[in-house]
């Protein structure tokens, strides 16, 4: 299966009493689907994204894809973060409590993975003393600090959107590739957020 090929089938929220904790979860999954605009045309077209109940399933599946579709880069590695911690700030967004789904432990495996094999300054993975320890933290607060006013420029940018996004899939439980692309079209992107600058390019 390719990367975002298919979201993983589950419990829709049919299933789910909408109470503020579902209301929550469907934010989350709302927010991290609305990352997907980013993609562009390498979104594919069998895309069909399902509302579920394990929020850790999306953008759980198919971590090595990336590389299976020659996207194995910088950019893909960081918009794949990016999107996880989209559903925590869009959960906030919407007026709910702050998401966690980017602090967990797949997350920051994920995150680790990702600063040392492309941070400009020397990233420890298991720092072994003090000093190591705090300067592991320095470089990870940095990176996620700048996720977070990226995510947080882009969700200002694209409220409306993002508000009818939610709605729809509110209404419908899953949106098909086409049409998340309605949506997906009119998106606004801040300057460096990853992948989008790159499709432009193509």
């Amino acid at each position: 299966m390719s990367m975002v090929s298919k979201i993983r089938k589950g419990v829709g929220v049919d299933d789910l009493p909408i109470d503020s904790e579902a209301m929550n979860f469907i934010a989350n999954q709302a927010g991290r689907i609305f990352a997907h605009a980013a993609l562009g045309n390498r979104l594919p077209i069998t895309t069909e994204f399902t509302l579920i109940e394990n929020s850790q399933a999306v953008n759980a599946l198919d971590s090595l894809s990336w590389e299976r579709r020659g996207l194995s880069n910088e950019a893909c590695s960081e918009w794949y973060l990016i999107s996880l911690l989209a559903g925590d700030i869009a959960q906030f967004f919407l007026g709910g409590d702050i998401g966690m789904q980017s602090e967990s432990e797949e997350a920051y495996k994920l995150l680790h993975e990702h600063l040392e094999k492309y941070s400009t300054e020397t990233f420890v993975k298991k720092p072994k003393d003090m000093r190591e320890f705090f300067e592991h933290d320095r470089i990870v607060e940095i990176f996620l600090d700048n996720q977070r006013g990226l995510l947080e420029d882009f969700f200002f940018l694209n409220k409306e959107v993002f508000k009818e996004l939610h709605s729809a899939l509110l209404d419908k439980k899953r949106l098909n590739s086409n049409e998340a692309a309605v949506f997906f079209r009119r998106v606004k992107f801040p300057e460096g957020f990853p992948l989008y600058e790159e499709n432009l390019l193509e």
